[in-house]
């Protein structure tokens, strides 16, 4: 099998034990719209995914995928609630199993990916990646977000709710 220029499209769906049992390696890139759910998590995703992913027959008796994704996402700054772009970039390091029940005897280096019939879903494999490298909390760096500071007012002023609070306990 030749490897596919860095730019070609990957499938999504792979014969995922038989291209680990060839030692092949796959190379390529997934359209943003073939990723829902990451989609769904931020505002747009600027560039093609790309990925690199080189399938191993393993050594604990379990085909392995190693490799790479990364992206680049639009995302909200909790701060300053403006556009925010994330540069993701997630390693791949996963054991196929065909159940659940063989994932406790994978290596501890190895993520688990179930692929229960021949083929598997390389989309979701890449989607779930990206999710988890997205950050928690998306900041701009402090220099460079616009947040404007809400100010509430002096704690003497009557437009403090504390304040009001405060007076309000004063007149029972």
């Amino acid at each position: 099998m030749n490897n596919p220029s860095p730019r070609s499209s990957l499938p999504r769906s792979v014969a995922v034990r038989k291209l680990a049992a060839q030692s092949q390696s796959l190379r390529g890139v997934i359209d943003g719209a073939g990723l829902p759910r990451l989609s769904e998590a931020v505002l747009a995703i600027s560039d093609p995914v790309t990925v690199e992913l080189r399938f191993d027959p393993g050594t604990a008796g379990f085909p392995e995928v190693i490799g790479r994704v990364s992206a680049q996402v639009s995302m909200t700054c909790q701060r300053c609630l403006g556009a925010l772009t994330v540069a993701l970039d997630a390693p791949i390091a996963v054991g196929v199993v065909h159940d659940i029940a063989a994932e406790q005897r994978l290596p501890q280096r190895l993520d688990p990916w179930i692929v229960v019939e021949e083929d598997g879903d390389l989309y979701d494999l890449v989607e779930e990646e990206l999710l988890l490298a997205l950050p928690i909390v998306a900041l701009h760096e402090d220099e460079s977000c616009h947040a404007t500071p809400i100010v509430i007012g002096d704690a003497g002023s009557a437009r403090n709710p504390f304040r009001a609070l405060a007076d309000l306990k004063l007149q029972r």
